[in-house]
């Protein structure tokens, strides 16, 4: 049943040499200790790249990175706390090398759980982490603080107004909207 999904991704060339350069990820979960990093600065000087269409909150610096046995618990200057999964960072790696510099496509597939915990720091006030494969992700704190779980989402739907309660909309006839006014 995978096959059919990995021959899109086969069949892109430069999504095959990066699989060939990265190798795929691991084999069983995750047993690690808790570690704790704690930024030095909070000047967001070199702030990562997240690569997006759509532009992103620069939102507060993490001030702490925590990996626990799930993920990577961070907290933001503004005491916000939160914790998200290790396999949501690597597929979410916004490098050259995990994203197409163009389309923005996805070109590393994490299928594999991660078995060996990454080591995390803080750098600027930004998240960098070092997986055991050696790659490198760096996300910026705003990306991550706009989408924490606990965030709630911004609609693009205007709310609603009503209409005066003696407005009716004129009726006009197709015929009539196109003729011009004489």
């Amino acid at each position: 049943m995978s096959a059919p999904l990995l021959l899109p991704i086969l069949g892109n060339p430069y999504a095959l040499q990066q699989r060939e350069r990265f190798g795929v990820m691991m084999n069983s979960a995750v047993q690690a200790t808790p570690t704790t990093m704690t930024a030095t600065t909070t000047k967001q000087s070199q702030a990562p790249e997240m690569g997006e269409l759509s532009p992103y909150q620069t939102g507060p610096a993490l001030t702490q990175a925590t990996l626990v046995q799930t993920g990577v618990a961070l907290e933001w200057q503004d005491g916000q706390q939160s914790t998200l999964p290790l396999l949501w960072l690597r597929d979410h790696c916004a490098c050259q090398a995990c994203r197409h510099p163009q389309t923005r496509e996805r070109l590393y597939l994490p299928l594999e759980p991660i078995t060996e915990p990454p080591s995390v720091a803080l750098l600027d006030g930004h998240l960098h982490i070092n997986w055991q494969d050696g790659h490198v992700s760096a996300f910026h704190s705003g990306w991550l603080y706009q989408r924490r779980p606990e965030s709630k989402l911004v609609s693009s739907v205007p709310n609603a107004k009503p209409w005066k309660d003696n407005f009716t909309p004129e009726c006009v006839r197709h015929d009539d909207f196109l003729k011009p006014q004489g």
